[in-house]
């Protein structure tokens, strides 16, 4: 009886075995590398021709609309406004990690 249960302990390790894959195939590279040489020489395209003709918008009117300053004597330092940045973004990871933690926890 012994030698059938670690026979199936075996098997049913056997059909466990974990195939890993790429995170990022081979075509979602491609898009990356054709959407960069498509960034990088669109702009310099010496072409008068644009792709889409979205009319032109004057915000000349803009101008005109004042704004009250509350903040005028508000000033940080950059001590201040590179902790903030960094918690800022030490913050959105931990929302993300914690997400996909309870994620997991939860399937």
């Amino acid at each position: 009886m012994l030698p059938k249960i670690t026979a199936k302990i075996v098997v049913e390790h056997q059909k466990s075995v974990f195939r890993s894959k790429a995170l990022i195939s081979k075509k979602v590279w491609f898009l990356l590398f054709t959407s960069l040489l498509v960034i990088l020489f669109i702009p310099f395209k010496k072409s008068e021709e644009r792709l889409l003709n979205f009319p032109r918008i004057d915000f000349s009117f803009l101008d005109k609309i004042q704004m009250p300053n509350l903040f005028e004597n508000f000033s940080v330092s950059n001590t201040v406004a590179y902790a903030i940045c960094f918690f800022g973004l030490m913050f959105m990871a931990q929302v993300v990690l914690l997400k996909n933690h309870f994620n997991k926890r939860f399937e």
